[in-house]
């Protein structure tokens, strides 16, 4: 069966992204459709301290909280580095982000192409879920220059929530940007949610400025010191927090 066949009997077509990474973590490197399969392979570099959890006496083969490095993204390869466990911790180079959606039953699987110090490189298997980078997440919206800092501004999903307290929401990033209006619980609620729309890749005071919609449609920038995420896991659903939060430490 050839790729138009695969296509035509799934109704599935390979979208291209035209969302700005500017070459950085999230550029589409390829996409194809392989034993019907889409897959996409994003640039993503980075560096992540891991370590496999202690299998307690279980099988170490059958052991899913044993991390290895492996010679090819896909099952039963051969394992190149087994990852020693904690509290030993190896510090591994991330290179490339490959995401899998099999096209008869949209299971999905991610894979990271790693190097360590020790110049070992392989595939680890990051387990199912959804897919970093889509729909254009840490893309670049924009810069936006003040006079006091330049802003760069990248798509960004996800809510965030405020207790009790009035919060400004500004025109833009920054304390000395104009207020729009003010975000507040009322006596009958005494949490606020709103949705995130993009962040700014700086931080200011140890959090970043986002930009969020209210209720009322209403759009502006808030400090993001000032909310609080009502979920588990990372604040923001930044890519490399969320790798690091859901398969490693970082």
């Amino acid at each position: 069966m050839n790729v138009e066949d695969i296509i035509e009997d799934t109704d599935i077509e390979i979208s291209q992204e035209d969302y700005d990474y500017n070459d950085g973590n999230g550029t589409i490197i390829e996409r194809k459709i392989e034993n019907k399969k889409i897959i996409t392979t994003r640039k993503h570099e980075d560096r992540l301290k891991l370590f496999s959890v202690p299998s307690d006496g279980w099988d170490r083969v059958n052991d899913e909280n044993v991390l290895v490095i492996v010679d090819e993204p896909k099952f039963g390869a051969a394992v190149l580095f087994t990852l020693p466990e904690y509290p030993v911790m190896t510090w591994i180079n991330t290179v490339l982000l490959r995401y899998e959606k099999s096209l008869n039953d949209d299971k999905t699987s991610n894979w990271l192409y790693v190097k360590t110090d020790d110049g070992v490189a392989g595939w680890l298997y990051l387990g199912t879920g959804y897919a970093l980078y889509e729909n254009g997440i840490w893309s670049i919206e924009e810069i936006i220059t003040t006079p006091n800092e330049k802003w760069t501004v990248r798509k960004m999903d996800g809510y965030l929530s405020i207790w009790d307290d009035t919060l400004n929401v500004m025109d833009k990033p920054g304390f000395n940007a104009a207020v729009l209006f003010q975000l507040a619980p009322t006596p009958h609620n005494s949490e606020l949610s709103f949705r995130i729309l993009a962040i700014t890749e700086e931080k200011e005071r140890g959090d970043y400025w986002v930009k969020i919609i209210d209720e009322q449609d209403r759009i502006g920038w808030i400090f993001g010191g000032y909310a609080s995420v009502n979920k588990g896991g990372p604040k923001y659903d930044i890519p490399r927090d969320q790798i690091g939060f859901r398969y490693f430490f970082p």
